[in-house]
């Protein structure tokens, strides 16, 4: 049947429109000269410099990269409950960020000094709705690693300051320095950190053994927090982590690689990210988001308080996977004093 003149119209119209449309979503997010200065006032900002022009325009073009990422993401994502943003990682690729700031390593043999049950298997109906172990006064402040892949240090340091609970910083760089299993800016466990600190009987303040950003010589220190051992929580269970968390801080390994990730800026995190356990954390509590109601994770990071919610994560909770999102309940562990 032919179209009437009417009819006609409104398609060619329609037609018109969609291409526009279609046009407007391929054009650039800003012309490159706007780029420019953007780089050049976040340069400044965070005091970046290059060794010459050659590598400045390769940091531009990954800056330009992850900030068209950074709108289209903030500005089409749908179902997403986070924002991102142009953080001091933001002119690394991916695989530079992984290699440098992660350095989780999967244990590869059981421990013999944790102990053999879940303490807080039997205290499900006391759990609270949420809690924030920083309300309490046991989170020190957000840590920086710098260039040095020992997450797994800060991540086991802040399990400890958790447990003692006396406000005092205690020294990452004793065990990235100590830990002799362990691999220092090259990766590790927190496991391992816990093993260190029960057989030294104890671990320094950040004052008395401050952090360097290297591993260097092990040595003596007067310790000021000790542990007399250390527990897994039941792998793949949430419920259990939520459990563990309600009564302390807790160390856990996740996956951190990925844009989103590295870009995260605020808002209930539930990207996408897989199960392999590259990073280490301390959970430090767990809530309901105010803005939709979203359950989460509350996560120290030691990416200093430039990157997330003042070096935190809001990570998704209760999701439909056994391990969790990102893998948060795969590997969990937490030090025991008696």
């Amino acid at each position: 049947m032919a179209l009437s003149l009417h009819a006609k119209v409104l398609f060619a119209v329609l037609m018109i429109l969609g291409t526009r449309a279609s046009q407007s979503m391929s054009r650039p997010i800003m012309d490159e000269e706007a780029i420019v200065q953007k780089h050049e006032k976040w340069m400044a900002h965070h005091g970046r410099n290059y060794q010459d022009n050659e590598e400045k325009e390769r940091r531009f073009q990954i800056f330009k990269t992850n900030l068209e990422y950074i709108e289209n993401f903030n500005n089409n994502a749908t179902n997403k409950t986070y924002k991102l943003s142009l953080n001091v990682f933001a002119d690394l690729t991916d695989e530079e960020f992984f290699a440098t700031y992660a350095g989780f390593r999967v244990p590869s043999l059981p421990k013999t000094n944790k102990t053999t049950q879940f303490k807080y298997a039997d205290q499900a109906d006391e759990a609270p709705e949420s809690i924030d172990w920083r309300e309490k006064g046991v989170v020190t402040s957000v840590k920086d690693q710098h260039h040095c892949g020992c997450c797994w240090a800060f991540s086991a340091v802040g399990a400890v300051e958790g447990i003692i609970r006396d406000g005092v910083s205690l020294s990452a760089q004793q065990l990235v320095d100590c830990v002799s299993n362990n691999y220092g800016c090259n990766g590790g466990t927190m496991v391992n950190a816990f093993e260190y600190i029960i057989q030294n009987q104890g671990l320094a303040s950040e004052e008395n053994y401050p952090y360097t950003e290297m591993q260097g010589m092990c040595t003596e220190s007067n310790s000021v927090a000790k542990i007399t051992g250390y527990e897994n929580v039941p792998s793949n269970n949430e419920n259990a982590l939520k459990l563990a968390v309600a009564n302390q801080p807790v160390s856990v390994a996740i996956d951190a690689y990925g844009q989103s990730f590295k870009l995260y800026s605020g808002g209930v995190f539930n990207g996408d990210c897989g199960t392999q356990l590259t990073h280490a954390v301390t959970v430090v509590g767990y809530g309901v988001s105010s803005e939709d109601g979203s359950k989460y994770w509350l996560i120290k990071n030691s990416w200093g308080d430039y990157w997330g919610e003042n070096g935190y994560m809001r990570l998704q909770r209760d999701v439909d996977a056994m391990e969790g999102l990102c893998g948060i309940a795969m590997q969990a562990s937490y030090p025991t004093v008696n």
